[in-house]
């Protein structure tokens, strides 16, 4: 499996990190999208941890070779319980609700893990603190950055949070970690209060293809297991 995705930044605060060796590519992520599933076909998974607008594009601009895709994961919405930007929505459905919509009713086939399994995945300070043994810089700037993003996103005190994006490439690596699913033609509602809702699609809700599959249930305690044991050996190489 090759695997590709694109995700948002957490916030750093003041945590100084080296400078990258990269450097900026001029090859734009649309294409970069249409290359590589040209190229690696079924063997291609895309994980998406931000906004659909990337991968709308994408479709609309070739969807014949985007159906070439072996898999698309995408930490995205809540179908079951509420949002997280509004009472409707997840944040990244909700910041670019037309290109959800888009994506979810294109015909691709695709895995949504959503809030309603990202939440079952609650990490603490206790266990953030595992990091602070580990005597690299990479492990410095990962605590850093943790303990500021789930302090400021959740208060002071005991802090803590849920593991939205990691869960997404667990998904795609691993897909027996969910251990409940729901498949469902999903649409997304992008006018009025409840703008950026993730919901099934009346239209298409008896037809026999199904082009979402949705996270309900987790195994949280392997997930976590897996996630502290795999950082815990990348952090202590670098």
């Amino acid at each position: 499996m090759i695997c590709i995705g694109y995700m948002a930044s957490m916030g750093s605060e003041n945590v100084s990190l080296l400078k990258s060796k990269r450097i900026s590519e001029s090859e734009s992520v649309v294409d970069f999208f249409l290359r590589a599933a040209e190229t690696y076909g079924n063997e291609l998974t895309i994980v998406t941890a931000g906004p659909l607008t990337n991968l709308a594009e994408a479709i609309k601009k070739d969807a014949e070779v985007m159906n070439k895709v072996g898999r698309i994961v995408m930490m995205a919405g809540a179908l079951t319980i509420p949002g997280n930007l509004s009472p409707f929505a997840e944040a990244n459905i909700y910041n670019d609700p037309l290109a959800a919509e888009f994506v979810f009713t294109s015909g691709v086939s695709f895995t949504m893990v959503g809030l309603d399994v990202t939440l079952q995945t609650m990490i603490t300070q206790k266990d953030m603190e595992q990091w602070t043994t580990i005597q690299t810089e990479a492990a410095q700037a990962i605590t850093e950055m943790t303990t500021y993003y789930y302090t400021n996103e959740y208060g002071e005190g005991e802090f803590g949070g849920a593991l939205h994006d990691p869960l997404a490439v667990e998904v795609a690596l691993n897909s027996e970690i969910l251990t409940e699913t729901l498949a469902i033609n999903l649409t997304v509602e992008t006018t009025g209060p409840s703008i950026g809702r993730t919901i099934g699609e009346l239209a298409r809700l008896n037809q026999p293809l199904k082009t979402a599959v949705v996270g309900l249930s987790v195994d949280s305690p392997q997930f976590l297991e897996r996630f502290f044991t795999v950082t815990s050996q990348i952090l202590a190489n670098n």
